[in-house]
């Protein structure tokens, strides 16, 4: 039985084999009557026969020839398949497929028309792209209505196809378009009707069919649409025509993409013409015309009518104000009105929320002492009664010099600088471009001489400073300039910075601060030469008592009576330790010398209030006296005991 078995799936491998045309009989052969290798068994040899012919029948296939196919959208024939291929009698009709060849392969598509009374055929090529797709676009719009061809794809001569695709050129979209004569606030218009057999959109153009598209409707689907309201991008400020033009969605994205040159979509046709209609369009319930104004600052022909003047520079501003509404677009027209010099410039600027506009022009390339006028227009209207005269005036202009000098680094002084329009003169590090480190307060037009400017940072070395006027472009008599700004710019000659560099010599800074010194009340311990009055007796200054009364001033205000004091609060306890103990038996009652000189040296205490730096300058011979004094107070005591 299992002999039979691997018999039977011998049979069936050599028919695989022989219906692909392999000649794999001696494998087989040898698998059935065990001419098989050592060890190997019946199962692994026929699975080894099976695996032969499969790899020889894939090979067959890979090497065969290749095919295509022609995508159909239609039911032309009406037998319940859409199998046929439907284009429009019109021009980028695409017929797509696909094909086993390789990609980059060139294949030539052949259209032919089978009607006997319209035959006509397109030779079109496509290339094969790496996804095994190929398209070609063929133009039917010369071809009748309704006529038949095939499509047939052939490489080398030979078809891919099994048989030719039939195919049918069906009716061109068609459309059709009311526009009457109306009246509009002149931001949107009204289309009475609008049909088009696949969807679109409404376009307005402006003045022709070939006029410029200043509107168009939201995507409309197949059918008709009445009363379809189109904004338009531009207010109308005039009466005009207006032309309304049914366009096709021909990408089927539902977006208005339509641009003069391209077919993208692309106008409704009819006979070769593009379906539309005019109509007249009164402009009506308009506001009045805005009106407008010139800012003026000069009044350089003396009329008493005042103009503007501007610098031969560039960013020169020219302002105004206007009554249009905010956001607005206006033209600033600038025109020479010399003979000798004439220009034009076209600046745009819009009108802000405080009814204001500015621009600003360059006239650095305009001669100067040329005239000019300015106008204000909104859709080529005047805005003004009249245009507004100018004149191009001198450049600012300045100079300066900076001497090299020393500096003690805190402030450096600008020998002179002289500036047409007034402003400040700033100091820059190392370099005209470097960073500002100083600068003056605001300066009035004209000469000024020795100008001091002080520095930011202290300067700790030797260094080169560059000292550069600058204007008050904003007249706040602040200096604001930042690098990369036009505010405060600096006065410039042939497009370069005005300015004069100087060698700054650093002196007159100490080695070592002053307060330093203070460490000298060290010297303090000198009160230790006061035990030289123990070795005079104290009775010696009894017989003279009345004298020795006029210490009693000691506590004066005087700051050096004060530093004796305070030089004596340490002495006592030594010259009076052993002196006033004898007399102690004598009357308990009355003050000791020690209590003495411990008021004395109490009251010294609270009248010590000058700086240690006082007590220092005194020496130690004041500090012997006080211990002089000491001693005689003490002896006083004594006296008055007694």
């Amino acid at each position: 039985m299992i002999g039979e078995t691997h018999r039977q799936r011998a049979t069936l491998v050599l028919a695989v084999c022989l219906i692909a045309g392999l000649t794999a009989v001696p494998v087989v052969s040898a698998a059935v009557d065990g001419g098989d290798p050592a060890g190997s068994t019946v199962s692994d040899r026929l699975a080894a026969a099976e695996t032969n012919a499969t790899g020889l029948a894939d090979a067959d296939l890979a090497t065969a020839d290749p095919q295509a196919t022609v995508d159909t959208n239609a039911d032309v024939d009406d037998d319940g398949d859409a199998d046929e291929v439907a284009v429009q009698q019109a021009a980028d009709q695409e017929i797509s497929g696909t094909a086993t060849a390789e990609s980059g392969t060139e294949l030539d598509v052949r259209v032919t028309g089978t009607d006997s009374g319209s035959p006509f055929v397109k030779p079109l090529t496509t290339v094969v792209q790496s996804d095994g797709t190929w398209s070609v676009t063929g133009d039917f719009s010369d071809n009748a209505k309704g006529a038949n061809f095939t499509v047939d794809v052939r490489l080398n001569g030979s078809s891919l196809l099994e048989e030719p695709v039939d195919g049918r050129i069906a009716a061109g979209p068609t459309a059709s378009v009311t526009f009457n004569d109306q009246e509009s606030d002149g931001n949107a218009v009204t289309v009475d009707s609008v049909t088009m057999s696949d969807g679109g959109f409404v376009a307005i153009h402006e003045e022709s069919a070939s006029g410029t598209v200043i509107g168009n409707s939201g995507y409309l689907a197949a059918g008709t649409h009445s009363d379809v309201e189109v904004e338009l991008d531009q207010t109308l400020d005039e009466n005009t025509t207006l032309v309304a033009m049914a366009h096709q969605d021909t990408d089927g994205d539902e977006t208005y993409e339509f641009q003069f040159g391209s077919s993208v979509d692309a106008p409704y046709s009819e006979d070769g013409s593009a379906v539309t209609d005019s109509a007249d369009i009164t402009v009506t319930g308009q506001s009045e015309t805005p009106t407008a104004t010139v800012d003026t600052d000069a009044d350089f022909d003396e009329d008493g009518v005042e103009e503007i003047e501007v610098q031969k520079a560039a960013e020169q501003e020219i302002l105004g104000t206007t009554t249009a509404e905010n956001g607005t677009e206006l033209v600033v027209r600038v025109t020479g009105t010399d003979s000798g010099s004439p220009f034009v410039k076209e600046l745009s600027a819009v009108v802000q929320s405080d009814g204001t506009w500015s621009v600003d022009a360059d006239f650095s390339d305009n001669a100067q002492g040329a005239n000019f006028t300015v106008d204000v227009r909104l859709n080529d209207t005047s805005l003004l009664e009249e245009p507004v005269d100018g004149r191009i005036a001198a450049a600012p202009s300045a100079e300066v010099y900076f001497a090299d000098q020393e500096s003690d680094g805190s402030v450096v002084t600008v020998e002179s600088v002289t500036m047409s329009d007034g402003g400040f003169v700033v100091i820059h590090e190392d370099s005209a471009s470097g960073d500002v480190i100083g600068h003056s307060s605001y300066l009035e037009a004209g000469s000024h001489s020795d100008v001091e400017v002080e520095l930011d940072d202290t300067l700790d070395e030797d260094t080169t400073l560059y000292a550069m006027p600058h204007q008050d472009t904003d007249g706040d008599q602040t200096y604001e300039f930042e690098f990369g700004s036009s505010v405060d710019a600096p006065y410039s000659e042939d497009g370069s910075a005005v300015s004069d560099p100087a060698t700054v010599t650093v002196t007159g800074q100490s080695e070592t601060p002053t307060p330093t010194a203070t460490p000298t009340p060290t010297a303090t311990p000198t009160p230790t030469a006061t035990p030289r009055p123990t070795a005079t007796p104290a009775p010696t200054p009894t017989p003279t008592p009345t004298a020795t009364a006029t210490p009693t001033p000691t506590p004066a205000t005087s700051t050096d009576t004060e530093t004796v004091t305070r030089r004596t609060v340490m002495s006592p306890p030594e010259s009076t330790a052993s002196t006033p103990r004898n007399d102690t038996t004598t009357d308990p009652s009355a003050p000791s010398p020690t209590q003495a000189t411990n008021r004395s040296n109490t009251t010294a205490n609270e009248s010590a209030t000058t700086d240690e730096r006082s007590t220092t300058a005194q020496g130690p011979g004041m500090t012997a006296l006080g211990a002089l004094v000491a001693v005689a107070l003490a002896a006083l005591g004594l006296a008055r005991r007694r």
